[in-house]
């Protein structure tokens, strides 16, 4: 409503308070330029008065104003205006000079005449009469004298202070309206948006959020509402995750309490079962180790952004198998593992490294009773691929969707001697990698796990 006042504001003052004063200086420069125009045509060489009338007769038509040329003397040599002009049906050739001085033009003339067979030229503007009278003298001794009225435009402003008033009126009344309707249009929504936002704020995620004014605001909602959601999602896996770790801490924590008591209490004297209990204080404060050690890998490795450079997938591949050698032969597991030649790819080596150790050991932990596992690197299409098969008990089909996230695998199993992170730490790793991945199993056939990066030179 501001700016329609001030925009109409500044009609009312340019179309009533500036408007003479803008016609008047328009309407002399127009006139300055016609009686230049005028003068050049003169000069530019009319031989003949016949011709000279001519373009004084089209001048004074063309422009509304009138001409006056006085003979040396100050008779009347020729005169010219739009209406005779018109009334000779284009084809006047002028007034014919009369004898005697002073004759057929105004009585003010005299003192112009006199003026400018003195100075050459001049330059009036009546201020009373409206009018503007410009003159020269020529080279052959005559004067001329173009005039114009510089009309007082007073009626017009009136006009146009009615019609600014109607204009006015109908804007204000239209702006206001409009104002309004879309002034409660917009401000619902962002309302809603505001206190939807506000619950957001107190934990409260299970919101919708308003849509449909704009698209601006539609937008914003969705925006929100997927924020909402993400936000839902994240406090319930932080509240899980407490559960889970809680959970996992509090087992080897409460185990080793109470051998510790059983030490002090009871075999603290009798050696064999001192050991049997010290070993399982061990075991226990190593499974506490390996639990923090994974969670704080997981969060270092979801908070940076790993170096990369160029490396030899299958040289890491090969050193990671040969880490589980030893193991698979005292467990009578076959760990086969084939890989071609010049397989380079932009990576981080250290967590390539912790992504192969990751899935061999969950393949190992889980090969079942065929005893085996198999691991291939080669080139597939543009890339290189990693696979890693055991032929254990499988996962269900309805649970593969679930089996990189870390709750799901921390409970499933937990009673492997893991912490369950393994899979999601090598999930994160992989995306961090812009790498490709997935999983494949059979319930009683066994599960593939795959990796696939692109390949460098």
């Amino acid at each position: 409503m501001i700016f329609s006042a001030l925009i109409l504001g500044s009609l009312w003052i340019l179309q009533t308070v500036f408007l003479q004063t803008m016609y008047n200086s328009m309407t002399v420069r127009k006139t300055e330029k016609v009686f230049s125009r005028l003068l050049k045509d003169i000069k530019s060489g009319v031989k003949d008065d016949e011709t000279l009338f001519s373009s004084i007769d089209e001048i004074a038509y063309s422009n509304s104003v009138m001409v006056i040329l006085l003979n040396e003397d100050g008779t009347l040599s020729y005169s010219a205006d739009e209406h005779s002009f018109s009334f000779s049906g284009g084809t006047r050739r002028g007034i014919l000079p009369r004898p005697g001085i002073y004759k057929n033009i105004p009585p003010y003339y005299r003192n112009f005449f006199e003026k400018i067979k003195e100075d050459g030229k001049l330059r009036y503007q009546s201020q009373r009469m409206g009018t503007l009278i410009l003159g020269q003298l020529l080279d052959d001794g005559r004067v001329i004298f173009l005039s114009k009225p510089v009309k007082a435009v007073g009626a017009a402003v009136e006009t146009i202070r009615i019609q600014l008033i109607l204009v006015t009126a109908a804007s204000l009344v239209i702006g206001f309206l409009l104002a309004w309707i879309l002034s409660r249009r917009f401000s619902k929504p962002v309302s809603s948006i505001v206190k939807e936002s506000k619950l957001m704020a107190e934990g409260k995620f299970d919101l919708k959020f308003e849509k449909g004014f704009c698209t601006e605001l539609d937008e914003l909602s969705d925006t929100l509402s997927q924020t909402a959601l993400s936000l839902d999602r994240l406090e319930h896996s932080r509240q899980e995750l407490l559960a889970n770790v809680s959970h996992d801490l509090r087992t080897p924590l409460t185990m080793i309490r109470g051998y510790a008591e059983s030490i002090r209490d009871i075999s603290g004297d009798v050696k064999s079962e001192r050991d049997k209990d010290v070993d399982v204080i061990v075991r226990e404060s190593n499974r506490l180790t390996d639990l923090v050690n994974d969670i704080l890998d997981y969060t270092s490795i979801q908070d940076s952004e790993p170096v990369f450079e160029k490396c030899d997938l299958a040289a890491i591949s090969e050193n990671v198998v040969s880490q589980f050698a030893p193991l698979c032969e005292n467990g009578g597991i076959t760990l086969d593992f084939h890989a071609g030649s010049g397989l380079f790819v932009e990576g981080n080596e250290n967590q390539l490294k912790r992504v192969l150790y990751n899935l061999i050991d969950n393949a190992v932990r889980h090969c079942g009773e065929k005893k085996r596992v198999e691991v291939h690197v080669k080139k597939s299409g543009g890339g290189i691929l990693v696979q890693v098969q055991d032929f254990g008990e499988g996962i269900p089909r309805e649970q593969l969707g679930q089996i990189w996230d870390r709750y799901f695998t921390a409970r499933q199993r937990r009673s492997k001697g893991t912490s369950g992170l393994g899979l999601s730490i090598a999930k994160e790793i992989l995306l961090k990698h812009n790498a490709d991945f997935g999983v494949e199993s059979e319930v009683g056939e066994g599960t593939c796990f795959w990796f696939s990066m692109k390949t460098v030179s």
